[in-house]
């Protein structure tokens, strides 16, 4: 945000044509190139996309928050907390990752084709969204079309994309990074205007952006404080003028943002089953990650994916990848802008670092290697410990960006066209480099069960304490009960589940199981029938437990024996309801 960046955008080559060919292929034509790779990238899901969602149980779980808003608003109730989950306790929904903004707007589309297809085709847009808005930023900056739209295409299908693209919370939250960087460019640097529209945009855009990922937000705003300081420190001979606005614009956009968070925030915080901390993130970024592809590049050798499984952030997560050509590249144009004395190339250069620097962690490894040198980000997470849930790599999001803003710039400041066309070409070849290794949409692999989709699961009152089986403390198990659930509608109230769950204050991803539960869960997994003892401490669970009703489902192992634990323990008879067996346990 240096004052050389409002002059390169004022400098940039004068090649705009308002005719409405150029306003179609330069405005229309990338979103819908983008529109067209989202769906090769996910076309396994739209060939079904009922039957299962990209981003293993986190998908499942981002359906079962989309399902959960629609059920809220639809029988007028309180959207921020649950109890259809980990039942009787529930859950505050504010402390999860439920897109509650999205979710909202977006349940008339969860109430006519459900919950999973929604949340589905929020991953596929997510990264078509992102692209856009960094694309209509970068030609706001430089006019320039193909280089804005090389750059956003690196912002919106690059490797953050590719490994995060089953988290939609942070893929849906991107779009709102490039929008904050221009409002705030417009706030120190250009200043168009009235300062108090300016900072009523940056408040309501901060404002969308938390109801989304609170965790994006937090990237931002230490990235943002980083890039300011080392703005102001690069124009000191111009802050004293520029201040006023600012401090104008700023001084409005946080009431803005205030008032918009004060009802959700105040629920997260002081409303029923809070958390005193987040879940601490270990995951950072090894510095031979920048330049080793992983198993999510196409051009990665064997030896690269296996070291990458050495690094501490697991493949997924492992999304700082730029490689040596594109660090070729940068630094070219970098150097190109440094040889023109302009200021914007050294605020660019040392906001690169410190991001990068925190995206490497509490501690640093290279190459799988504990170097036990102690990181930037140690720091910044010991002056403000809520930051410790913030997952470090996860920061590449915002090296993504500056990374797509210097190639954008760097190609504005070449003067004659053909020139221009050969950076042009050179960027597209280095972005080639991180062409991604499979499709977006690898999915859990869900069973689909007529008695939860179909009219049997009327059988169970509606709202009804209900356990499924099968059902361990793990993930992936909770995520089939979660879909189960979505298919039916929230007819019932399930035990367990998979999210973040207070316990005395203490966030956990997965609750303890009652003793029934794991007693029965535990006969389907053994093949034998429970111990006298463990069936008496399994009575006084289930009488305690308020549980109604239990769910065999048909892919519980040793089922007759487990519904004959089930009658030992609870005293129903289950009986066979579509393709499961339904155990109605007697009011006591």
């Amino acid at each position: 945000m240096s004052a050389a960046a409002a002059a390169e955008a004022d400098d940039r080559p004068g090649r705009r044509e308002w005719n409405w060919p150029r306003l179609w292929y330069s405005y229309w034509l990338p979103p819908l190139v983008w529109l067209a790779l989202a769906c090769v990238a996910f076309s396994k899901f739209l060939a079904h996309p009922t039957r299962s969602i990209p981003g293993g149980a986190d998908g499942v779980l981002f359906a079962w928050y989309f399902e959960s808003v629609q059920h809220s608003l639809w029988h007028l109730q309180n959207p921020l907390f649950s109890d259809a989950m980990n039942t009787p306790t529930g859950l505050n929904v504010m402390w999860n990752t439920a897109l509650i903004i999205v979710s909202t707007l977006m349940s008339p589309l969860t109430a006519v084709i459900g919950a999973v297809a929604t949340a589905g085709l929020m991953m596929l847009l997510a990264p078509v969204l992102s692209a856009t808005c960094a694309y209509l930023v970068f030609r706001r900056l430089s006019g320039l079309p193909l280089a804005s739209a090389l750059a956003a295409t690196l912002y919106g299908f690059g490797p953050f994309f590719v490994g995060q693209a089953g988290h939609l919370h942070l893929t849906f939250a991107a779009f709102t990074l490039p929008l904050i960087y221009y409002l705030g460019f417009q706030l120190f640097v250009t200043q168009p205007g009235n300062a108090r529209r300016v900072g009523c945009q940056l408040g309501v855009v901060v404002a969308v952006a938390m109801l989304i990922s609170e965790e994006v937000v937090a990237i931002a705003a230490i990235i943002a404080a980083i890039a300011t300081i080392i703005a102001v420190l690069l124009n000191l001979d111009v802050v004293r003028a520029r201040l006023r606005y600012a401090a104008i614009g700023l001084g409005w956009a946080v009431p803005v943002a205030v008032v918009l968070l004060a009802i959700p925030l105040g629920y997260q915080f002081f409303g029923p089953l809070t958390l005193d901390e987040g879940i601490t993130g270990y995951q950072s970024l090894d510095v031979a990650g920048l330049v080793t592809p992983g198993a999510l590049q196409r051009f990665a050798t064997s030896a690269d994916v296996v070291a990458n499984y050495t690094y501490p952030a697991n493949t997924v997560e492992n999304t700082g990848y730029l490689g040596w050509p594109l660090l070729a590249f940068l630094a070219a144009l970098v150097g190109l802008l440094i040889v023109r004395r302009t200021r914007f190339a050294i605020w660019w250069l040392v906001t690169l670092v410190a991001t990068i620097s925190l995206s490497f962690g509490a501690v640093i490894y290279i190459n799988g290697r504990r170097t036990g040198v102690a990181g930037p980000w140690r720091l910044l997470a010991d002056v403000f410990p809520l930051l410790q849930s913030l997952v470090a790599v996860r920061i590449t999001l915002a090296t993504t960006f500056l990374v797509a803003l210097m190639i954008v710039i760097g190609l504005a400041a070449i003067e004659r066209h053909r020139n221009y066309l050969i950076g042009c070409a050179g960027a597209a070849l280095a972005l080639l480099t991180l062409f991604p290794a499979q499709r977006y949409d690898q999915m859990l692999d869900l069973t689909h069960s007529s008695f939860f989709s179909g009219s049997g699961v009327q059988a169970i009152p509606a709202g009804a304490d209900t356990l499924v089986l099968p059902l361990r403390a793990e993930p992936n198990a909770a995520a089939q009960v979660m879909y189960w659930q979505i298919q039916s509608h929230f007819r019932f109230k399930m035990v367990g589940g998979y999210s973040v769950f207070s316990v005395d204050g203490t966030p956990v991803y997965l609750v303890d199981l009652p003793k029934y539960a794991t007693v029965l869960q535990d006969t389907a997994d053994s093949g034998r029938p429970p111990a006298d003892s463990e069936v008496t401490l399994a009575r006084i669970s289930a009488a305690t437990s308020g549980v109604r009703y239990i769910v065999l489902s048909p892919k519980l192992h040793n089922r007759d024996l487990v519904a004959a634990a089930a009658t030992q323990i609870t005293g129903c008879t289950p009986r066979p309801v579509a393709d499961v067996l339904l155990c109605q346990v007697a009011l006591t």
